[in-house]
């Protein structure tokens, strides 16, 4: 199923549509924005062709417009505008959506599982490498003695292991590699 960009707005029957950005796709340039049949970089005189219109569920005040399918994979943000569709129209909800090239991938919240990480996340880890991180660490097996700390996933194995150290007066547990 093709992604959905959505805003609940506070009233209804106004215009809105909404305008998609590049944040993370592979071989593209952060910000370039969606013109209707591919990515470019913003410009003002294109401004019409970047406008997605949205659609409301009548009254309800709960707008929304298909993902452009023609993008490539990547996170996207998306801002929602309210007004005539010029430059300049105000804001009024953003977003970010994950999109494979065929759907949005659901990860995170939205997710029924989180896979078990094999490794120990990077220090810039998405939000939830960072979750998944402690509740291995809270869950699962975690083995301590006099030189390491180690931590396990669901199926005993060490995933990670931080150096241990005490000189009897400071004790010290090193970063997990």
């Amino acid at each position: 199923m093709a992604a959905i960009i959505s805003s609940q707005m506070a009233y209804s029957g106004v215009s809105i549509y909404a305008i998609v950005r590049a944040q993370a796709v592979p071989g593209v340039t952060l910000g370039n924005v969606a013109n209707g049949s591919g990515l470019e970089s913003y410009l003002l005189a294109n401004y019409s062709t970047y406008k997605i219109p949205m659609s409301e569920q009548v009254p309800t005040g709960y707008f929304q417009a298909a993902f452009p399918t023609y993008l490539p994979a990547g996170t996207y943000s998306f801002s929602i505008h309210q007004g005539t569709g010029v430059a300049g129209d105000p804001s009024v909800d953003r977003g970010i959506l994950d999109w494979n090239g065929l759907s949005e991938n659901y990860t995170g919240v939205l997710a029924n599982t989180i896979p078990e990480l094999t490794a120990v996340p990077s220090a810039t880890p998405t939000i939830v490498q960072a979750i998944m991180f402690l509740y291995m660490a809270l869950r699962n097996l975690r083995t301590t003695n006099a030189t390491n700390v180690n931590i396990c996933n669901a199926g005993g194995a060490t995933i990670t292991t931080a150096i241990r150290s005490d000189d009897g007066t400071t004790g010290t547990k090193g970063r997990f590699n």
